[in-house]
């Protein structure tokens, strides 16, 4: 039976290892992305399970919206918000200031 798997992050180095595995195991993807038109995706972009949807997760009515419109059997969470200290300074960036934290 097909799942219906949400994977956010799709485009990230696991997000879309994920991605491909479940598409060969025959499971329904659909894929979300901050990009409009992913390159890392355009490989799956032919597969008829697989469906992109371009949109930021801390948008509350764009997710709400996902699973009102969706049934989703199984949700991936792979997004994350990368920060990086500045190289030029040694202090680390602070976590709880980020937007995925406060969020």
């Amino acid at each position: 039976m097909m799942q219906n798997c949400l994977v956010t992050g799709a485009t990230g180095l696991i997000g879309f290892e994920l991605c491909k595995l479940l598409l060969q195991h025959g499971e329904n993807v659909i894929a979300l992305s901050r990009d409009a038109d992913p390159v890392r995706l355009q490989s799956f972009q032919t597969a008829t399970n697989f469906h992109l949807l371009s949109g930021d997760i801390t948008d509350r009515k764009f997710t709400n919206d996902i699973f009102q419109c969706s049934k989703i059997d199984f949700v991936f969470h792979m997004a994350v918000e990368r920060t990086f200290a500045n190289s030029n300074d040694s202090a680390s960036s602070d976590i709880q200031q980020t937007a995925a934290y406060k969020t």
